[in-house]
Order: C-alpha cells, then sequence, then structure tokens
C-alpha cells in the first residue's frame, strides 16, 4: 500500500509536550530523542500525564548539540546541562522494564518541582553497548516500543463519531500518515519509508492521557476513550495505533512516500 508522512514528532522528555519535525533518523531506540529524559518523583518513581496533567505544558527543545530546553507557562526557559558522566547513575522502572539513567543537576529539578507543585527530579537515559544492549534494556523511556504510527484516516474515523473532534496530539505518535485508509496501519507488517524499514510489534493499548487536552493541560472528560471503547475493544483494552521497530536505520522526512506491506492472510 502506497502512502505518505504527513507528520513526524519526538517527546524529548516523557510525557511532556511534542516536538514536531520536518525531518529525523530513526534508529534502534526510534526517532532520535525521543522519551530521551524523564520526569521521577523524590521517591524514584516515574511520573507521566496519568499523574500529573499539567506535563502537557510543559515544553521540551533539543538542538543540534542534543542541549534541552525546557519552556513553561510564566516561568523562564531553563537550558539542562547536556553531560551525565558526573551525575548520580539512576534506574527507572518503565511498566516493569528497568532504564538505566542519570540525574540532572538540582535546577532541573527545582523547576520542575515548583511548575508542578510536587517534589520530582529530571533524568536522563544511559544507553547501554555490548552484550545484553537491546532498544528494550538501557535504552529510552519509551513505554514498550520505540515508535507509534497511526494513519489520518484513523483519527477521521473518531473524530465523525465524536461530538467534540480531538487532534492527534492525543494520541502521541511518532510517525503519521496519509492516504493509507483507516485503521490500515493495523494490518500492516513492514513500512518502507526511503532507506528505513520498520517492523509492527502490536497495537498500542490506550490510557487517561487520551483525555488530557493537550493545549490546557487539563483532564477534558471521557472522550475519546468512551467513543474508542464503542468500537476499537481488543482483548480488555482500547487500542488505537500501531508499535513498530527499527529494522533498518536512516532518516525520515516529512513528504517521504511510504510502501507498507500486509501481514499475510
Amino acid at each position: 500500500m502506497q502512502g505518505q508522512v504527513s507528520g513526524l514528532y519526538i517527546y524529548p522528555v516523557k510525557s511532556c509536550a511534542a516536538v514536531p519535525l520536518k525531518q529525523a533518523h530513526c534508529g534502534i531506540y526510534g526517532l532520535q530523542h525521543d522519551r530521551e529524559w524523564v520526569i521521577v518523583s523524590e521517591g524514584g518513581q516515574m511520573l507521566t500525564q496519568r499523574d500529573e496533567p499539567r506535563m502537557a505544558l510543559i515544553q521540551p527543545a533539543v538542538d543540534e548539540n542534543g542541549t534541552l530546553t525546557l519552556s513553561a507557562p510564566d516561568r523562564a526557559p531553563l537550558t539542562v546541562s547536556k553531560g551525565v558522566s558526573s551525575c548520580e547513575p539512576a534506574e527507572v522502572d518503565v511498566w516493569g522494564r528497568m532504564r538505566h539513567a542519570a540525574t540532572l543537576d538540582l535546577e532541573c529539578g527545582q523547576w520542575l518541582s515548583q511548575f508542578l507543585g510536587v517534589g520530582c527530579r529530571l533524568l536522563r537515559s544511559v544507553q547501554l553497548s555490548g552484550d545484553g544492549a537491546s532498544a528494550w534494556d538501557g535504552g529510552t523511556f519509551t513505554d514498550m516500543y520505540p515508535l507509534t504510527v497511526i494513519g489520518e484516516d484513523s483519527l477521521a474515523r473518531l473524530n465523525d463519531r465524536l461530538e467534540e473532534p480531538v487532534s492527534m496530539d492525543r494520541f502521541r505518535p511518532s510517525i503519521v500518515l496519509s492516504g493509507v485508509g483507516s485503521h490500515a496501519e493495523d494490518s500492516f507488517e513492514t513500512i518502507t519509508i526511503g532507506s528505513v524499514t520498520l517492523r509492527q510489534l502490536g497495537s498500542v493499548p490506550r490510557c487517561v492521557i487520551v483525555m488530557v487536552d493537550q493545549v490546557s493541560g487539563k483532564l477534558a472528560g471521557t472522550e475519546p476513550m468512551r467513543t474508542l471503547s464503542t468500537y476499537r475493544w481488543r482483548g480488555g483494552k482500547v487500542m488505537f495505533g500501531q508499535y513498530f521497530q527499527t529494522e533498518q536505520p536512516g532518516l525520515i522526512r516529512l513528504g517521504d512516500p511510504i510502501d507498507a506491506v500486509a501481514h499475510a492472510v
């Protein structure tokens, strides 16, 4: 099946605002700088919009050198030190999978704590090398797998059923496709985008975050979860979008044509 890349997004700080891109390198850990940082409580537990919807208002930016800057309403921007070699090592439990990390400087934690109103710290991923390193061990802070792919037509089908349409940012995709048909991504075994090859790993289970308005940083009600549950209920969960992993790395650009191969029947 033919289509086109119509959206590319990273979320440098897990569960904070998206960064739209015109192009991105796609490697074993997904798109470069995606979920490279995470906010944890004073006790070391990972924080997300499930706990703190206002995290949606924290806007990260990553420059060409990999330096992170954080912005938020009524806060002066904060540039975060890039290095982790002198930082305290840590581990983060991401839904039962441990990630290696390093605690960044105290100023980051103070900035985040004052904005969110809870004590917290900012950690950066430390990717392992050598034996035992993989996309799921010592990688970034993605929930399960590196990439989430959603078709524009899948969102359009949902919005046709809603009184008030929702935007794609509710679903925090990595790659958005146009011209492939409603929920066509469900059937894709592989997607080729230029030199990049992606392989499907399964459907994305949805949670309360889809009900958080990403502009206001507030829980907006029961939609779209209520409506999704009427036609996207699979195995006791609401599914929307598909997880993929990178088989052949390379550069992805907005507007790139895609070639998708469906699962054999």
